[in-house]
């Protein structure tokens, strides 16, 4: 293919396609996942604990490949082990005791840690400024396709083989994104942007962060504490459906709409890259950040019905889109190129630090019954809604 001087270079090709097959993967699992802890008999705690638990190893991960991303001189190795690792959610099929899962995915996740930054660090450096959104944006589109997929092959085959058989499955497309990586994305770069001594080392408080960057970290710091989880999405849809449908058809319900979810983040990755190019970043991200406040309060106060649950998921897919490439975009265009690595490793810990306080949260809440569900969520939607004025007031705009 000659991929001439467009955008949609074969780096920016290759990541969006080994996206497409990972997230196939982990959705299929992420999906399966609240149905197998409740199969299991574990408490909501254990969905908190299987998401935090494993965003900490991510969040160091993160903070330790944005360094390297911009001493090193060929990422592509880092990246190699990093879609590699996350192949071993197919373990899950091993267990019967759910600490295990917590395990499993935090070793997973130090590898989708790993390859982040350095992903997200070569798109940058592979695309011209004005086209970082439509770039990061076609990448996480192509991603949450591939979670679209997955939850779809999820609800047809979890009646057919179960769900250890369809865990052991879910490794086959993780592979299949190795070898994305491996045949189109290269690492240009003839020389290391640092030379800080022979081993990179995670010292962000000694880099000089722009104050644009400084602020937009402090007011997602905040978001990400009501950033929830889709996963919890789920287990409140099948959970709350159950009493009128039973379980397995209120779980095939959840899993049906979660792949709606998907499917509204893909097309809004996208929409919102290209907003974000051509006006700029902060408005677009306030658009995000507001559709999670309105579907986090749906989720504490609306009767739990199908049409409902529908509306509400499509809220969260608009939020996740926007946030996914829009973020990154910001942080982009808000850096220099010699700190840009380091920046994206730091932003994305915080974020994961956030995740684990929210996931302990609301699964520790809803541990103590039901009837605590809206309390967690109402709890997220004040985070989330401090984080929107925390933007508004203080965070600059930033534009190609």
């Amino acid at each position: 293919m000659n991929w001439g001087k467009s955008w949609l270079n074969r780096t920016i090709f290759g990541f969006a396609m080994a996206s497409l097959f990972s997230d196939l993967g982990h959705e299929l699992v992420t999906a399966l996942t609240p149905g197998f802890l409740v199969a299991l008999g574990a408490p909501p705690i254990a969905l908190g604990l299987i998401e935090g638990v494993s965003g900490i190893g991510q969040n160091l991960a993160n903070l330790w490949s944005g360094v390297r991303a911009d001493e090193t001189k060929n990422r592509i190795p880092y990246l190699v082990i990093g879609y590699a690792a996350t192949a071993l959610k197919a373990l899950y099929g091993l267990v019967s005791f759910w600490p295990w899962m917590v395990l499993i995915r935090t070793v997973g996740w130090v590898g989708r840690g790993m390859r982040g930054p350095m992903r997200d660090t070569l798109i940058s450096e592979t695309v011209p400024r004005s086209a970082y959104g439509k770039a990061l944006g076609f990448r996480e589109g192509m991603d949450t396709l591939g979670g679209m997929a997955g939850p779809l092959l999820g609800a047809w085959l979890l009646s057919r083989i179960g769900y250890r058989n369809l865990f052991w499955w879910s490794a086959a497309p993780s592979l299949l994104s190795l070898l994305m990586v491996l045949w189109f994305v290269r690492d240009n770069r003839s020389q290391p942007m640092h030379h800080i001594g022979r081993i990179a080392t995670m010292k962000p408080a000694r880099i000089h962060y722009p104050q644009a960057f400084r602020r937009l970290l402090a007011a997602d710091a905040v978001f990400s504490i009501g950033n929830v989880a889709p996963s919890f999405f789920i287990l409140a849809a099948a959970t709350s459906l159950a009493a009128k449908l039973g379980a397995i058809e209120a779980s095939m319900i959840g899993i049906l709409l979660y792949t709606w979810y998907n499917f509204v983040y893909a097309i809004v990755a996208f929409i919102a890259g290209n907003a974000a190019d051509r006006f700029s970043a902060r408005p677009v991200l306030l658009v995000g950040y507001g559709a999670l406040v309105l579907a986090l309060v749906g989720f504490a106060l609306l009767p739990p019905t199908i049409a409902a649950y529908a509306v509400l998921f499509t809220l969260a897919g608009i939020s996740t889109g926007t946030q996914e490439s829009v973020q990154k975009t910001y942080v982009s265009l808000a850096l220099p190129t010699s700190i840009r690595g380091r920046g994206l490793g730091l932003h994305a810990s915080v974020m994961g630090w956030g995740t684990l306080v929210s996931g302990v949260l609301v699964g520790g809440l809803w541990s103590f019954g039901g009837h605590m569900m809206s309390l967690a969520f109402s709890f997220a939607a004040l985070a989330v809604l401090v984080s929107v004025v925390m933007i508004s007031s203080m965070v600059p705009d930033q534009s190609a």
